[in-house]
């Protein structure tokens, strides 16, 4: 085989996609061999599958809080504005005067400086 076909072995984020994809099976697999023998019922595997599906859910909501510490605070609101509609608008109402209100004293520095130059 090629040099190129293993190229993704040195890609950090396809070995975090797969370390990832292996804990999830390996809680999948605890799950199932949790679910097998002589005392087992509907009962006890749906309280199972509920809490692993509780724990999928916390899962999900710590991926959201490792994007909001590597971006910026307008890029993140505008990340989950499909999943946080209401929230997300708000949030940007609020922080978009600021960014703005940012850029226009930057500009307005800029040419102060280049006036008091000449």
């Amino acid at each position: 085989m090629e040099e190129t076909e293993f190229n993704f072995l040195g890609d950090e984020e396809w070995w975090a996609k797969s370390s990832f994809l292996t804990d999830l099976f390996e809680h999948l697999n605890k799950l199932n061999s949790s679910m097998q023998g002589r005392d087992e019922n509907i009962l006890t595997s749906s309280d199972k599958i509920m809490a692993f599906i509780e724990k999928l859910n916390l899962w999900k909501l710590k991926i959201i809080k490792l994007k909001f510490k590597k971006i910026t605070l307008n890029k993140f609101w505008i990340y989950v504005s499909k999943e946080y509609p209401e929230i997300s608008i708000k949030a940007l109402t609020i922080l978009l005067p600021f960014s703005t209100s940012y850029l226009c004293e930057q500009g307005f520095s800029a040419l102060t400086n280049i006036k008091n130059k000449k």
